[in-house]
């Protein structure tokens, strides 16, 4: 049975049973001030909350550390040091649970780039590929997720680095409009104006999404929740093609018209 909500969505969620391990800063050493954040979430392939941050030492030096939970305790490893102190990293999460990161510099070391391949193992990250660029050559293809389609998989992606972001205003709720949202919670079914239902979820607590995302033909996507079980996390979401207007230029664009959430697992 589904129950049309005429007033304000409550789409309020349980706080998270993991927890997220902090910023660990040394003497001397600042973070990082980049366009992309110096902290950025991450949860590994068996569901281990990391936090990466850009560090900057007392010498310019740039370190990415990585940051997890032990015990009730922060453990930090240092990943990599590097020459892009003073600019930019991004965190690329990929679908399979490995992940890339990019250092890239507009002002110390114009157009010069890093680009980082990495997988998790025994509670640490392992580098498995490293290759300097700029912007006259190639992005190395294994740096990002290869490219699809714009289409359900692509929105789904983009959801689970919003929801990671505690972004609920861009890759998270771009995927939502005025259209109604059948929204399941826990078993228990609402039916909600999209962008109204997105807006009710608290920021610092949007459900997560899983690795290995898989779609069919009718635009319903689900992928592994094991990893997200500790937060409220998405089961499937189903999308609609629609056409957007981006000033003269018409795309078709996947928009989400229902969603199940589970709360997290004690």
């Amino acid at each position: 049975m589904v129950v049309v909500v005429a007033g304000p969505a409550r789409a309020d969620t349980p706080k998270y049973a993991a927890t997220w391990p902090n910023a660990v800063l040394r003497d001397g050493e600042t973070e990082g001030k980049t366009m992309f954040g110096a902290e950025q979430r991450w949860i590994s392939p068996d569901g281990e909350p990391v936090l990466f941050v850009h560090v900057v030492r007392a010498d310019g030096k740039g370190v990415l550390r990585a940051v997890r939970r032990d015990n009730g305790s922060d453990v930090a490893q240092d990943v990599l040091v590097h020459d892009f102190g003073k600019d930019e990293m991004i965190v690329i999460a990929h679908d399979d649970g490995a992940l890339g990161f990019q250092f890239h510099s507009y002002r110390s070391h114009p157009n010069k780039y890093l680009g980082v391949l990495a997988s998790w193992k025994d509670h640490k990250v392992v580098i498995t590929k490293k290759k300097p660029f700029n912007g006259y050559q190639p992005t190395p293809p294994w740096l990002f997720d290869p490219e699809v389609k714009a289409g359900p998989v692509s929105a789904w992606r983009a959801m689970r680095a919003g929801a990671l972001s505690n972004d609920n205003m861009n890759g998270f709720n771009h995927w939502f409009d005025d259209e109604p949202v059948a929204f399941t919670l826990d078993g228990k079914t609402s039916t909600v104006p999209g962008k109204q239902l997105v807006a009710s979820f608290a920021k610092d607590a949007l459900p997560m999404l899983g690795n290995h995302v898989a779609c069919d033909a009718k635009g319903c996507c689900h992928g592994d929740a094991a990893a997200v079980a500790a937060w409220p996390h998405v089961q499937s979401v189903c999308f609609a093609m629609i056409t957007a207007q981006y000033g003269t230029v018409k795309m078709n664009e996947p928009r989400v018209r229902s969603l199940d959430v589970a709360s997290a697992s004690h």
